[in-house]
């Protein structure tokens, strides 16, 4: 279980620092940093919801592309039972986009 914790705060560390470097002038200013940024915040936000229990199940509906998420409810209660991991369920959830909300 503290592995998995570690885990959840290293992702929450990635997205926080690419979240931070994205607010920089310097990108800002930049297309194309700008866009590879924010990519690799899509990237590590799904790593990000993965490391707390949610689970993307990508399918392919006839001419439309769909994600369908589920809830890992054994890992999520793990978590929870720390403080540590309640800090970082709360700290995930103010970060994650709304389709992992």
């Amino acid at each position: 279980m503290r592995l998995a914790v570690q885990h959840g705060y290293e992702a929450l560390y990635t997205v926080q620092e690419l979240q931070h470097l994205l607010s920089s002038p310097l990108i800002a200013s930049n297309q194309l940093a700008h866009a590879e940024i924010v990519k690799e915040i899509d990237v590590a936000i799904g790593l990000l919801s993965q490391s707390i229990g949610i689970r993307t199940n990508a399918s392919s509906n006839s001419s439309a592309f769909s994600e369908n998420f589920s809830l890992d409810g054994g890992h999520v209660g793990a978590i929870l039972q720390t403080t540590i991991g309640k800090k970082l369920m709360s700290r995930t959830l103010k970060l994650l986009t709304l389709p992992y909300r």
